[in-house]
């Protein structure tokens, strides 16, 4: 047992003793892979209702998880409640949301994807009218994003050298991104909104994790995570039939900023080829530097979304076509 592991165990004893539940067999049992460096678990046999989170102070925020926490509980989002904290230990006990995400729903019943989609879009709308002192999604952290691309994927992950023609075209593109997400409305973002972060609870209801690293950002952000999700290939005419659906129920809230549909979608798309060059790049480096490798196998969709946007809007076009020649067949053979 490792030196944090036995002091969370330690921890976790107290707090079940503390509250008046039982222990159990004592032996904490890992819940889940995070691609962070939080590590969740629950105590075999306790009746406690928790799950007990190792998140190093070094490595983890929980100040800003728990002010989160707090922000969405007020708007009403269903989220695990905080039961126990030891911030100096960089220890929690959350409230238990069981095993099952929206991902093995998806899959497990594909006539009811855009209704739950949909359903789960809901909760967009909900956390989007939350106020609070949030960071910014400046234009720093969008271009520090985009550029985990030619680093982890093409120079580390593939050993690509960066030509003097990439890199123009790679330039252009993260300016013509940035533009597009700093004219959007700008609303609270949960910046990881996706199937494997909405978890399905009792009475057909939905709950958020992994939301510490929201901020105030462009208003298509999360919809684009939810529904060009990394681990879930939704087809086109549900994508479009799905934004436009959400555009709908925006109007009334930006009448003066959300402008057309068209223009909606357009947003939508290139926010998701921000977020989608993001993930590419966080894949590899989960693999390489993490020692997570699980996450290559999803390398391959993310690279299809981005040349879907390519394709489908002309200024993109050149970038689209460079990286099919030059990249995407020796990415199809190194991450297989």
């Amino acid at each position: 047992m490792d030196k944090r592991l036995h002091q969370l165990t330690e921890w976790a004893h107290r707090f079940v003793s503390n509250q008046g539940y039982l222990a159990g067999s004592g032996l904490l049992i890992p819940v889940s892979e995070d691609a962070s460096f939080r590590r969740y678990y629950r105590l075999a046999g306790s009746d406690c209702g928790c799950v007990f989170v190792d998140a190093p102070p070094a490595k983890e925020d929980l100040k800003s998880f728990i002010k989160i926490t707090e922000l969405l509980n007020l708007g009403k989002v269903r989220v695990g409640k905080v039961r126990g904290q030891d911030l100096k230990s960089g220890f929690l006990a959350l409230e238990d949301l069981g095993d099952t995400l929206l991902l093995e729903d998806l899959h497990a019943d594909k006539q009811r994807v855009r209704d739950r989609l949909s359903q789960a879009s809901q909760e967009i709308l909900k956390m989007q009218l939350i106020t609070g002192s949030l960071p910014l999604y400046t234009r720093q952290l969008l271009r520090e994003e985009m550029e985990l691309f030619p680093h982890w994927l093409l120079t580390m992950q593939l050993q690509l050298k960066i030509s003097t023609q990439w890199q123009k075209l790679f330039s252009g593109v993260v300016e013509m991104l940035i533009e597009n997400a700093q004219n959007q409305p700008q609303t609270f973002v949960h910046r990881d909104f996706h199937s494997r972060n909405i978890m399905l609870t009792e009475h057909n209801g939905m709950a958020v994790i992994d939301y510490q690293d929201a901020v105030i950002g462009p208003i298509t952000y999360d919809l684009v995570s939810l529904l060009k999700d990394c681990y879930f290939r939704l087809e086109r005419a549900d994508v479009v039939y799905l934004v436009e659906a959400n555009w709908t129920l925006l109007r009334d809230r930006h009448p003066v900023g959300l402008g057309s549909f068209p223009e909606f979608l357009r947003w939508f798309d290139l926010m998701g080829l921000q977020r989608h060059l993001k993930c590419a790049g966080i894949f590899c480096r989960l693999h390489l530097r993490d020692g997570k490798p699980g996450y290559l196998a999803d390398v391959p969709l993310v690279l299809d979304y981005i040349l879907e946007v390519c394709e489908l809007y002309e200024p993109l076009n050149d970038f689209g076509t460079f990286l099919r020649d030059n990249v995407i067949s020796q990415a199809r053979d190194k991450l297989i």
